[in-house]
């Protein structure tokens, strides 16, 4: 009967450890400690908690239009202009400012948003009759090129009339033939000012001559410059040195000179640079000269603009001893095509970071949104650059799509910041353990893994009841079966 009992107890202990040892896919995964690993290498990554969600490439830096502290900053350098900017189109980089938002006449700088019109609106080959309305009112000791009711010339032969020529007459038949008149044209130009982004434009004429009401600033005409360059039409107006038109029906072939030294040699060739590229001049009524110019030096485009300039005159009154506008314009190509080069500081797919994720399987690697290239001096090295991460949540935690914002990374060189972009998941983070809940709840794993150990346990009880149960019965059988024997042996000893 002892073996028995002991190969009963042997059977149990083997149930019990078969029942315990739950294959290792029904268990629930346990929590373990995230594998930590080292951060992607780049300059001088540090945390700040300055960020407040705008961008500060723009308000504390140089990048658009719209950057509020340019690379060289926005001290007064030029000697006699009241506004003043310098402007990388391929990069975006504001490079100098000095009064980029004041108001002032912008003058014949009017003129570039009536070719632009026109060459938005109009046909350039589509041929133009000089109407009386369109002239009338409009007085020939003012600037024109002797356009005669019923003459007849090419929309886009006119529009060099504009620029080259400098024809405000030409202006006026301009705006009639696109909108029929110069008031419904204006407010064209009012719309279009608008929509490409000005703030602090009013056009009352199409040609810029006086008038208290209409002013500009040097941020608009650069707003303004850049849509008009988008346009090879008037981008190839612009660039004229000169321009010639052949007989018309009532005049003899008419030759124009461009008024911008910048781009040719016949009225002055001290100022002809071939790395200037289009360029518009204009004179106020206050002897106050404007002037913006393009320019391209290897891979950099700049547009240079001052507003404001005063010539200084000799003793006699006519010779010009110092223009203002050229030289000053002059200066600031200097300082953008001298001793810069464009670097390219994030790229695409770049990998900036890597972070830890609560309850993720692994760590997430983040990438810029964008590439990001800006004009720095020559020589500039990474070590002069500082980076600056700011998470976009207080906290990191599974799961984490790609391409999902995790942070925001902000580039700085001294205290201008020249980047700043969007980082973004390179990859799928998912979740590895269930979460908890927050504030010091139950740990549901762990209240999965209890009850299933609870059932493990009710299971092995059940089982020695059962065990116990046939035992019981078994040896009852054994009993009775042996008292039947003893029985049956008395009986046949009698």
């Amino acid at each position: 009967m002892k073996k028995y009992r002991v190969l009963t107890l042997l059977l149990c202990i083997i149930l019990m450890v078969q029942l315990i040892a739950v294959p290792a896919s029904a268990q629930t995964t346990a929590p373990t400690e995230e594998e930590t690993l080292p951060p992607a290498s780049h300059p001088q990554t540090t945390v700040t908690d300055t960020f407040t969600g705008t961008d500060a490439s723009v308000q504390a830096g140089c990048r658009t239009v719209e950057a509020k502290v340019p690379l060289h900053g926005s001290n007064r350098i030029l000697q006699t202009a009241q506004s003043a900017l310098l402007y990388e189109v391929n990069t975006g980089t504001m490079m100098y400012s000095y009064n980029p938002d004041t108001q002032l006449y912008p003058s014949s700088f009017v003129k570039v948003m009536t070719v632009l019109i026109a060459m938005e609106q109009g046909d350039p080959e589509e041929m133009v009759t000089v109407s009386e309305t369109a002239l009338e009112g409009f007085s020939k000791s003012n600037v024109n090129i002797k356009l005669l009711p019923g003459e007849q010339m090419t929309l886009i032969q006119l529009l060099n009339g504009i620029i080259v020529g400098n024809g405000n007459d030409a202006c006026l038949v301009v705006a009639e033939h696109i909108a029929g008149s110069q008031e419904a044209f204006v407010q064209m130009m009012n719309e279009r000012a608008q929509q490409i982004g000005c703030t602090s434009t009013v056009y009352i004429n199409c040609h810029g001559l006086h008038d208290e009401r209409q002013v500009t600033t040097a941020r608009d005409m650069l707003r303004l410059y850049i849509e008009a360059l988008k346009n090879e039409g008037v981008a190839e107006i612009l660039g004229n040195a000169s321009y010639a038109v052949p007989a018309t029906n009532m005049s003899d072939r008419r030759d124009w000179h461009s008024n911008n030294y910048f781009l040719g040699e016949y009225f002055n060739a001290n100022y002809h640079d071939d790395r200037v590229k289009t360029g518009r001049s204009g004179t106020t009524t206050d002897n106050l000269y404007n002037l913006v110019a393009s320019a391209q030096t290897g891979n950099m485009e700049y547009i240079a603009i001052v507003m404001g300039t005063e010539r200084e005159l000799h003793k006699n009154g006519y010779t010009v001893l110092r223009f203002g506008d050229f030289e000053e314009c002059t200066e600031l190509l200097a300082m953008g095509m001298n001793g810069h080069v464009i670097n390219q500081i994030l790229f695409e797919d770049q990998i900036v970071d890597q972070y830890n994720v609560l309850n993720g399987a692994n760590s997430v690697t983040v990438t810029p949104a964008r590439p990001v290239s800006s004009v720095l001096p020559s020589g500039t090295k990474i070590d002069n650059l500082s980076w600056k991460t700011q998470m976009a949540t207080s906290g990191l935690s599974a799961p984490v799509k790609a391409g999902q914002k995790l942070a925001v990374l902000q580039v700085w060189y001294g205290n201008v910041c020249i980047a700043q972009s969007d980082l973004l998941a390179c990859n799928d983070i998912a979740v590895s353990i269930p979460e908890q809940e927050l504030q010091g709840g139950f740990n549901t794993a762990g209240l999965v893994q209890a009850l299933a150990v609870l059932g493990i346990i009710f299971a092995v009880i059940l089982l020695l009841f059962g065990i116990m149960f046939v035992i019981r019965m078994t040896r009852g059988a054994m009993l009775r079966n042996r008292s039947k024997r003893r029985r049956q042996g008395r009986r046949r000893s009698r």
